[in-house]
């Protein structure tokens, strides 16, 4: 798992952009390493669009939102283990 994990976040060195299409999006939306790297960089540098960063805060709040309702259900319906 080590080996998988830094293979995997050592691709978060390079912008997005240096991927082939499929392996971009894998690098963006599954494992998102590669939009918590490349949208800061491009933030940064100045080239990040419009439509991006309007779109970034919204889904971090939809995908907070849906973590905290996931969080409570899971909380709800627990039970012990030595139960």
């Amino acid at each position: 798992m080590t080996e998988l994990f830094s293979g995997v976040f050592g691709a978060a060195r390079f912008p997005a952009s240096a991927f082939p299409v499929p392996v971009r999006f894998v690098l963006t939306f599954v494992v998102p390493v590669a939009l918590v790297t490349t949208v800061p960089a491009q933030a940064l540098m100045g080239t990040l669009g419009l439509s991006v960063a309007l779109a970034s805060p919204l889904v971090a709040a939809a995908l907070f939102v849906a973590t905290r309702l996931f969080w409570r259900y899971a909380v709800a319906s627990y039970t012990s283990a030595s139960s």
